[in-house]
């Protein structure tokens, strides 16, 4: 077995960084969070948060990275170990769901608010969409190989709408969580070919 090696002072801190602004992100929102605090919270000089990120922009684009990074890790992970690959899909549907709507909900939704304004944003959006669609696509593709591709474009973006959609209804309360977890968890069934 191969053992990770570890990280270096300089990919350690870039971690750190990155919690910290992630903390912050999710509990100042996108209007009070800077790079200066981020800074302070560290007890560091906002030139070291500069060294590794150039701009606030930058530090947001590499909070959002390093989230849809646990995303896609979670739901590989899911794929590699279910024993029933009938499952594999609502599997991940639920564990993404459940991490979205947990403090991920905060950095989707300013990925989102900020992919209409910034050329950016727009194009990281377009990126880390595309890297969902294939996540997903292989999914889809594995339970009916009979799709074509077409199809599972169609069915993914579907799939993939569904799930965005679903972070509008956040105020919902936990039990009517479940049940709308359930609901598209349903629904995605559906769109798959599976019900």
């Amino acid at each position: 077995m191969l053992q990770k090696t570890p990280a270096s002072k300089g990919e350690k801190r870039r971690a750190e960084i990155l919690a910290t602004a992630r903390t912050q992100l999710i509990e100042c929102g996108y209007e009070g969070f800077s790079m200066r605090e981020v800074a302070a919270s560290l007890d560091t000089k906002l030139g070291h948060i500069q060294y590794y990120f150039s701009s606030k922009n930058k530090l947001l684009e590499a909070v959002i990275r390093d989230e849809f990074r646990v995303n896609l890790e979670t739901a590989q992970t899911i794929v590699s170990e279910a024993a029933d690959s009938e499952a594999v899909l609502g599997e991940s549907v639920r564990a993404l769901i459940g991490q979205w709507y947990s403090e991920g909900k905060y950095i989707y939704a300013l990925m989102s608010f900020m992919a209409l304004h910034n050329d950016g944003f727009r194009r990281l959006n377009d990126e880390l969409n595309k890297e969902f669609y294939t996540v997903v696509g292989n999914i889809l593709s594995a339970k009916d190989p009979s799709l074509s591709s077409s199809q599972i474009s169609k069915k993914t973006k579907l799939i993939t709408a569904l799930m965005d959609g679903g972070l509008l209804h956040l105020h919902i309360s936990s039990h009517e969580s479940e049940t709308f977890m359930q609901d598209i968890i349903e629904t995605v069934n559906i769109i798959a070919g599976t019900k």
